[in-house]
């Protein structure tokens, strides 16, 4: 059955039955990736996925229910099954069907021409990256990642109260992991890409900046155990903030699982830290409504280290007695609503990179972690990560360091802060995108030979 007819009769169907307040989110999704591998095409993807859920107030409880089954078969199952999800819930949290807003941010025409090229170009687009990669440099010894996706999705919502909401975005990205090999001596190095035109995607770059990064590791050593003064490089500090970014959430304030609970309107972070949330970047995630259909907002999480909002949905807007932030996302089509950002990233600063490393003239240029998830702990924020990158000697790079571990607290490091770069840098596209500058910091204990 067509969507638009389904959710009709299931809304027809809803009222027979006596539920009052209800609401249908749909999405659906089509992928694709190819991963190349000497030459050849390793794994190739090409996919679509549709789904729908079906909430509603049932004796003031909420229920869920969802479905891939869009056939008259499936309206009256979705409905009981929702009954009988809002009979056990045990919850007494406030949740409510969003009644729709005059406030939506312009849309803007979010598809674009990643659907001009074949397929078959966008293979030998990756087959391209792959021939560079082994020809830029006799010490590349193999790719061992090399492949280029694709995704596009579309969301409706619509609700008892009247309110129907429709957009539809897609984006691309582009990844190459390149080993090196010099003797007996091997290092990698990786670089990736998220665009949205193929015209206006440069590969060559994208290889040589995975190939430049890779040799410059060789001959990487480690260094004395110590303090050193460091610059956390964009790409590094992004992982650290993602790793983090639950802490902002209402619902992990609410929990107990986040040190910013009661620090609204306090110092949380050195002056020079401004954290954003934007639902409306063009190259990022685009979105003028979150999956309650909630208007979305651009908002300064901290401004200037004071901390002046928690991302909020409708249910924790409730219990904070607060506005929603317009985060209240879903997981999939599955889920049950939760918390997340859009675009969240740390503002520029005023300094150039190589102001960075002339202010610092000695110290370390970390380029990114290991097993950061294991080993950092959100709650505290005191982590011990394997890191990388390199040594800086009067404000030049001189060697690569290797075989190092960074202790530090990720609150520790909001506060003590020395200066801020301009090179914001996201990373990996997805639901949320990350963004930092390069974070310049005194004195921090490194664990060496």
């Amino acid at each position: 059955m067509e969507i638009k007819l389904f959710i009709d009769e299931l809304f027809q169907e809803a009222k027979k039955r006596g539920l009052k307040e209800f609401e249908v989110f749909y999405s659906e999704g089509k992928s694709f990736s190819v991963k190349i591998y000497n030459g050849e095409i390793d794994d190739y993807k090409n996919s679509s996925s549709t789904g729908l859920s079906f909430r509603a107030i049932y004796k003031e409880r909420m229920g869920y229910s969802y479905t891939e089954n869009f056939s008259e078969d499936s309206i009256n199952l979705l409905i009981d099954e929702l009954i009988g999800n809002a009979s056990i819930i045990e919850s007494t949290d406030k949740e409510t069907i969003f009644k729709g807003s005059n406030n939506y941010h312009k849309s803007l025409e979010m598809i674009n021409n990643l659907s001009n090229k074949d397929i078959s170009e966008k293979i030998d687009i990756a087959l391209k990256m792959e021939k560079l990669a082994k020809e830029l440099d006799n010490r590349v010894y193999s790719v061992n990642h090399c492949l280029i996706g694709e995704g596009i999705g579309k969301r409706i919502i619509k609700n008892s109260h009247g309110l129907y909401l429709e957009n539809e975005d897609n984006g691309a990205y582009a990844y190459i992991n390149v080993l090196v090999k010099d003797g007996e001596e091997t290092r990698t190095g990786f670089a990736f890409k998220d665009f949205d035109d193929y015209n206006n995607f440069d590969y060559k770059k994208l290889v040589e900046e995975a190939v430049e990064r890779a040799i410059s590791l060789l001959g990487s050593k480690s260094i004395p155990s110590g303090n050193y003064d460091i610059i956390i490089k964009n790409e590094a500090m992004e992982e650290l903030l993602g790793a983090m970014s639950g802490i902002f959430s209402a619902e992990a304030v609410d929990k107990g699982l986040s040190k910013f609970k009661d620090k609204i309107n306090t110092k949380v972070a050195n002056e020079k830290i401004s954290i954003l949330d934007n639902p409306f970047m063009k190259n990022g995630v685009f979105k003028t409504f979150d999956d309650e259909g909630y208007p979305t907002k651009e908002k300064i999480l901290i401004e200037s280290g004071i901390l002046k909002t928690y991302l909020h949905n409708l249910k924790t807007a409730e219990k904070f007695k607060a506005t929603s932030t317009g985060n209240g996302q879903k997981g999939s089509y599955k889920s049950s609503i939760g918390i997340a950002p859009y675009n969240f990233y740390i503002k520029n600063g005023a300094s150039s990179f190589e102001e960075l490393l002339n202010k610092m003239n000695n110290g370390l240029i970390l380029i990114e972690f290991d097993g950061i998830h294991a080993g950092l702990n959100s709650i505290s924020g005191d982590f011990s990560l394997s890191t990388r990158g390199y040594l800086v000697e009067n404000g030049k790079i001189t060697k690569g360091i290797n075989g190092i571990v960074l202790a530090a607290n990720f609150f520790d490091l909001l506060l003590n802060v020395k200066e801020v770069g301009n090179d914001l840098k996201f990373g990996f596209p997805g639901k949320t995108r990350i963004g930092s500058p390069s974070l310049l910091f005194d004195n921090l204990s490194v664990s060496g030979e």
